[in-house]
């Protein structure tokens, strides 16, 4: 599949400035526009983690603090997260709350009753003259008095279905969808013309908080906009083939999308968000010739889905073979073979949450999983950006050379003759990603600073000769081996392993990962890291006792490297304590920077 991202958040920086507001986020698409407006400035923190159903979750205690130490919550409202409500009201009492679907202007559509939908006109391209007003949208803003939003508290999940309680249809689909439908869908964020309103209204209210920043707030939030405009633009070429085709969703969550792009679904295999589908819904849609998918094959019951993004919404147009009834639905009509649109491109209209792992964006354990083919939810993948490229790269396991600068060594107290290499490893939960900041340990009070380079491997293999072992290499970077040097010293007195000490989450900040057809393979340059401005460390890459390809050549007597597996090949001396609120910067001469703020 080729991506093509119009993606609005290519990673934030650091915080510039220590008054820049903590803010809170709800789901992942939000999360994008708040990080598209603080880009430059600061990094905003995420309540729900991608993969988690935002209907109802289970607050774990670092997305607690984040919501503790937030002056600025940003969510959609209680019509998608209703549970969300009292945490932020008991957790973040003394913080502004920003609620999207209560920004003026914001358009909103009413959900759909039943499997099969009627016809809804939007105007051309979803916003003409009526805008999204269908006729009952109004009725429900008047009885709810929500300024058009209609909530009424009655979003909560119970887990049950019709075919488990024997209730009636109404009152089922309700119960799957996890909202009231006597008021608006919430989905709302799938408009971009929301999204590109809700960037404005976002940086108008970071502004008010902190006005020495406002006007690049606002840049920013311009900037997203005319993004947004281009994505919006190309989604529409990439759908204008098919037109007017019926097409049906697994659960009622894409109208504004829909409505947005003139391509409105016939019906929903599944009543809502949580109902499990069943062979005979298709086969009462046999008219319908398009599936679009974004969700697994078979869902467990009780287990919520994930909300969709652009990015589901153009990529999973594909036909469905799950049951000989979707089958039977799927056959030619009229003598017409069924029309699918397969998954070229993907086009994303705003930025996804960072799908790498950071101490405080991503929790604790893996992110949930529909694919019921798993005993237990697998691991989120954990990638670094690829400079200039749309692609990432995937991390797999991190393996660490100690003492490979000679004056290092000997600052340690080690001898620094070229004795036989050793290493030891960081998961890959370690990776700090760019944009992401690094949370001092609050169980040491002694954390070292070490740079880096990283050599990124690209073909696997064992037991690699030196003479060939450039060949495995596909690119290089800048990191930071963040050592709990106190933790370290206790384990060494010991004769225990590092991994307390060195395997920490977060502890690998790294940079941006430069294919080797650009950088080449390294062997001499200058390395160095700045604290707050000051230099603390500075080598040259030839003083390494072992080269790149004398490291992986021992590496792979030992372990069979894989496509993904990083190395990262020691430190120059001038290494030091780092302090919450310091500002660390890399640098590789030819190869590239880290940047990561302690906090």
């Amino acid at each position: 599949m080729t991506v093509i991202a119009a993606g609005l958040l290519l990673g934030g920086a650091g915080m510039a400035a220590a008054e820049v507001p903590h803010v809170a986020t709800d789901i992942p698409p939000v999360h994008g526009l708040v990080a598209r407006v603080m880009q430059g400035l600061g990094t905003p923190d995420l309540v729900v983690p991608p993969g988690a159903s935002p209907h109802g979750y289970a607050l774990r205690p670092s997305e607690a603090a984040v919501l503790e130490r937030a002056d600025l919550v940003v969510w959609v409202g209680e019509a998608l997260t209703p549970w969300l409500e009292r945490p932020i009201g008991s957790l973040a009492g003394g913080a502004h709350v920003m609620e999207l679907l209560a920004v003026p202007e914001t358009h909103l559509l009413a959900f759909r009753e039943g499997a099969t939908f009627e016809a809804h006109h939007h105007g051309e391209g979803g916003h003409g003259e009526d805008g999204h007003g269908d006729d009952g949208h109004e009725e429900h803003a008047e009885e709810d008095g929500h300024d058009g939003h209609g909530h009424d508290g009655g979003h909560g999940h119970d887990g049950d279905h019709a075919e488990e309680d024997g209730h009636g249809h109404e009152e089922a689909h309700a119960d799957a969808h996890g909202h009231d439908h006597g008021g608006a869908d919430p989905h709302a964020w799938l408009d971009p013309e929301n999204a590109a309103l809700w960037l404005g209204a976002i940086a108008a209210e970071l502004g008010e908080l902190d006005p020495e920043n406002a006007a690049a707030y606002a840049a920013n939030a311009e900037a997203g906009k005319a993004e947004i405009a281009a994505a919006a633009a190309e989604a529409a070429a990439l759908l204008a083939p098919v037109e007017g085709r019926p097409f049906v969703v697994f659960h009622d969550a894409y109208h504004y999308f829909e409505a947005a792009f003139g391509a409105e679904a016939a019906g929903a295999l599944s009543l809502g968000d949580a109902a499990e589908p069943g062979c005979q819904r298709p086969a009462a849609e046999r008219r319908r010739q398009l599936v679009f998918r974004s969700e697994p094959r078979r869902a467990p019951r009780r287990q919520h889905r994930a909300h969709p993004t652009f990015r589901h919404c153009l990529s999973s147009m594909v036909r469905r073979r799950s049951c000989p009834a979707m089958q039977q639905a799927q056959a030619p009509m009229r003598g017409e073979a069924p029309h699918t649109v397969r998954p070229a491109h993907v086009v994303s209209l705003w930025p996804a949450a960072p799908r790498t792992r950071g101490p405080e964006t991503i929790p604790k354990g893996p992110a949930m999983t529909q694919d019921p083919s798993f005993a237990v939810a697998p691991p989120v993948p954990v990638t670094l950006p690829v400079a200039g490229e749309e692609a990432v790269f995937p991390v797999g396991r991190i393996f660490c050379i100690g003492r490979n600068y000679a004056a290092h060594a000997a600052e340690m107290g080690h001898d620094s003759s070229r004795e036989p290499p050793f290493f030891f490893m960081k998961p890959n939960t370690a990776v700090c990603p760019p944009g992401t900041d690094f949370t001092y340990p609050r169980h040491s009070s002694d954390v070292h600073h070490e740079v880096e380079l990283v050599a990124a491997i690209g073909r696997g293999g064992s037991h690699i000769d030196a003479e060939h072992a450039l060949a495995h290499v596909w690119g290089y970077g800048v990191g930071l081996d963040m050592t709990l040097r106190d933790i370290q010293a206790t384990a060494k007195s010991m004769g225990r392993p590092w991994e307390t000490a060195k395997a920490v989450d977060g502890s690998a900040p790294i940079g941006a990962i430069h294919p080797v057809a650009r950088t080449g393979h390294p062997v001499a340059g200058r390395i160095a890291l700045r604290v707050n401005g000051n230099l603390k460390q500075e080598g040259d890459l030839g003083q390494m006792i072992w080269s790149v390809p004398e490291m992986i050549a021992h590496i792979s007597q030992s372990f069979t490297l894989r496509p993904g597996d990083l190395i990262m090949t020691g430190t120059p001396s001038g290494v030091g304590p780092v302090l919450m609120g310091d500002l660390l910067e890399g640098m590789v001469e030819g190869v590239g920077t880290v940047s990561v703020k302690i906090r």
